[in-house]
């Protein structure tokens, strides 16, 4: 292997790392981001709570539990632009 292919090799992996997301949560936010646009209207955002309760998130479980979905949205939403960006999102805790 020459050192061009090793260094194109390297710049692939840097930037395939670069791009993953950095937590779980940015994860579920993706999953749940059925239309790919990088934002989670209404609907999304249900299914994201619902996701990341399923995995032991105390604050999502309490927003499922309660039914507080549209609550919880409006609270993140902080531009009020009626979706949600993964940087409005308040950081993963359990």
């Amino acid at each position: 292997m020459s050192i061009r292919s090793i260094a194109i090799s390297c710049a692939v992996c840097a930037s395939i790392s670069l791009s993953l997301p950095a937590t779980a949560q940015e994860v579920q936010f993706q999953l749940a981001d059925a239309d790919s646009n990088g934002m989670l209207d209404a609907a999304e955002f249900r299914v994201f709570i619902d996701t990341i309760a399923d995995q032991g998130a105390e604050r999502a479980q309490m927003v499922r539990d309660r039914g507080m979905y549209g609550m919880a949205f409006q609270r993140m939403d902080g531009d009020g632009n009626g979706v949600l960006t993964v940087d409005e999102l308040p950081p993963p805790t359990n």
